[in-house]
């Protein structure tokens, strides 16, 4: 492909979208029939039934006994391991152990459970694997990280009075490849968790857990479009102090929905949202030490108007989430555009450049080009872009002439922040092997040219 300004480089205008399946909770426990499906099994301990995880409806029994858990649906019962009760100084190792759940092609997966803690010289732990067999080999997660003796877990370290304590956790590394796996509650008390308590080990205070539920979690990535919608879907959960000001924001029982997206490095990010006729709140959210929804990096209030509602942030590497909460429910399509920190290509007046989109990543979705196509096209293949300066008013002449059989199409943008920005003209015939051309009168400044192929074979 050529670029020229008078430019030569390499787009198709096809429709093709991925379609979202809403967030599912695909699996949930509450143990309102006991554990039938459990295992309870003791690598470490005495072998008493109270070195066992058990189902309750009273709460711990033990000297230091903890209230009883206050879960959604405690009047049914719960499971707790009462380390206190149980009280064997050798040490205790105790887990409870999930049947095998299905992924049934899921990618994204949080596990979030209801939950009263307090800590004495012992790690409560998440473990994800499939074959129990290797549960050494199972991976770890730690829903009360960093507490010293005495403390209570949980979103507010200390706090007593916060019972229960609502905890979610990303499980998604673990689960990929796997056609089924397992998760276990681990309660672990051994000279490996000492924390604070001296040197006692084994006599604990009590770990309590009810409502277990398995999310199922859309996951996007740079340069997709999704159709979605928030139908019959509730989450609410967030946190958007960091956002916005003044008294905590709430949607309680209003329809929302929650995506996943992970960078690899240091990108401008812009989340856009389309078609949605309703009124609500767009946000990105970072991760938070158990790498799920944590503090409001970005966020976008806005009316019932089936305008582009977007957001846009500079995020670090890492998993963050997007979160569309509304005041109704409807239909729409998201998509992620990102801008690497990269050098991009810089074209000049009269020169020609020869490039390819064959290795370039597919950064801009369809949604980055809806003011000059009037519509809401794939754009799936990868793309380059070309930034150019102008020192005064000038007509300029942008040529893409198509060296291969490939479908490409040229699109101008204006400049923010060092970033493309909006789509201000595009050229986009509708087939392989078609030049474009572009004319536009510029006023002075910066602007970028992308050539993009719509179809991910156009590349």
């Amino acid at each position: 492909m050529n670029l020229r300004i008078t430019i030569p480089l390499l787009v198709t205008a096809s429709f093709f979208f991925i379609s979202a399946a809403a967030q599912e909770v695909f699996y949930q426990e509450d143990f309102a029939d006991g554990a039938p499906d459990w295992s309870v099994i003791q690598i470490v301990g005495n072998g008493a039934n109270s070195g066992f995880w058990r189902t309750t409806s009273t709460g711990p029994a033990g000297s230091f006994a903890l209230d009883p858990l206050n879960s959604t649906t405690a009047s049914n019962g719960w499971v707790q391991f009462d380390s206190d009760l149980n009280c064997f100084p050798q040490g205790q190792d105790s887990w409870l152990v999930s049947p095998y759940i299905q992924t049934e092609g899921r990618m994204a997966i949080i596990l979030s459970f209801e939950t009263y803690y307090r800590t004495y010289n012992d790690r409560p732990q998440l473990r994800v694997g499939e074959d129990f067999s290797q549960r050494i080999n199972w991976d770890i997660y730690e829903p009360f990280p960093s507490l010293s003796a005495n403390q209570y877990g949980g979103a507010t370290e200390g706090d007593p009075a916060l019972n229960p304590q609502y905890i979610q956790i990303d499980i998604t590394p673990s689960i990929v490849g796997l056609d089924s796996f397992r998760f276990a509650f681990q309660f672990l008390s051994s000279l490996e968790t000492l924390n604070g308590g001296g040197d006692d080990i084994g006599c604990a205070y009590s770990w309590q857990v009810d409502d277990i539920q398995l999310l199922s979690v859309q996951e996007i990535s740079c340069g997709e479009v999704l159709l979605s919608d928030n139908f019959s879907s509730n989450i609410s959960l967030y946190d958007y102090s960091e956002c916005v000001s003044g008294p905590p924001i709430i949607f309680p029982d209003l329809p929302d929905q929650l995506y996943r997206f992970e960078l690899a490095d240091q990108q401008t990010v812009r989340v856009a949202l389309q078609d949605y006729t309703g009124s609500g709140m767009l946000s990105i959210l970072e991760s938070d030490v158990n790498n799920v929804p944590g503090s409001c990096v970005a966020t976008n209030f806005f009316g019932a108007l089936p305008d582009n509602q977007e957001v846009i942030a500079v995020l670090d590497p890492g998993v963050y989430w997007i979160v569309v909460n509304g005041f109704e429910q409807g239909a729409y399509s998201l998509s992620v555009d990102c801008y690497p920190a990269d050098n991009p290509g810089v074209i000049t007046c009269g020169e020609s450049l020869i490039g390819s989109t064959a290795d370039s990543p597919n950064s801009f979705s369809g949604s980055a080009y809806i003011n000059c196509l009037g519509g809401l096209f794939a754009y799936g293949a990868g793309e380059n872009r070309y930034q150019f300066t102008l020192t005064e008013t000038q007509t300029i002449v942008a040529n893409l002439s198509n060296r291969g059989n490939l479908d490409l199409d040229l699109f101008l943008f204006s400049n923010l922040n060092g970033q493309p920005w909006q789509c201000l003209d595009a050229s986009y015939i509708n087939y392989a092997g078609a030049d474009e051309e572009i004319i536009a009168q510029l006023a002075a400044g910066t602007y970028w040219l992308i050539v993009d192929g719509d179809l991910d074979t156009d590349a």
